[in-house]
């Protein structure tokens, strides 16, 4: 297994579910928090890229429409 991904396997076997960072032990992070930061910092980057597109003028993209909810139902994976 990558080192990176070791590290997250160790963490989500600590019983207190906090994440202390190797590079500064000082630092520590409940375990929810890393996983928010991850889906959140995703977000971050769509939104850039469509920025940058828009600048060139390239419309096409629209980040309302990229909804995990409509996603789950077009493929049928709703209630």
């Amino acid at each position: 297994m990558p080192a990176p991904f070791s590290r997250i396997h160790v963490a989500a076997h600590t019983p207190a579910g906090v994440v202390t960072r190797q590079d500064d032990p000082t630092l520590t992070r409940a375990r929810a928090t890393v996983l928010a930061q991850t889906i959140h910092h995703a977000t971050e980057h769509r939104a850039q890229i469509a920025g940058a597109l828009v600048a060139h003028g390239i419309t096409a993209l629209n980040l309302d429409d990229l909804d995990v909810w409509a996603f789950g139902d077009a493929e049928g994976l709703g209630a």
